[in-house]
């Protein structure tokens, strides 16, 4: 099976410098993505629930 340039081909693409603006899934603000599969917003990732690794709940940040 020929893969060609797979490296090139699994690399993660930005969109730009500034990201992308998507919808956070926790609490549902906007935010610059900075890769496709990133869809939880700064802020919530630096909640202590993220952090101790409680699951979400859509909408509300602790």
């Amino acid at each position: 099976m020929d893969y060609g340039n797979f490296a090139a081909a699994s690399t993660v693409e930005t969109d730009g410098a500034d990201g992308k603006p998507r919808k956070c899934l926790s609490c549902e603000g906007t935010f610059a993505s900075l890769w496709a599969g990133e869809r939880i917003c700064k802020k919530c990732k630096q909640s202590s629930g993220w952090r101790a690794g409680i699951s979400y709940k859509p909408g509300r940040v602790s």
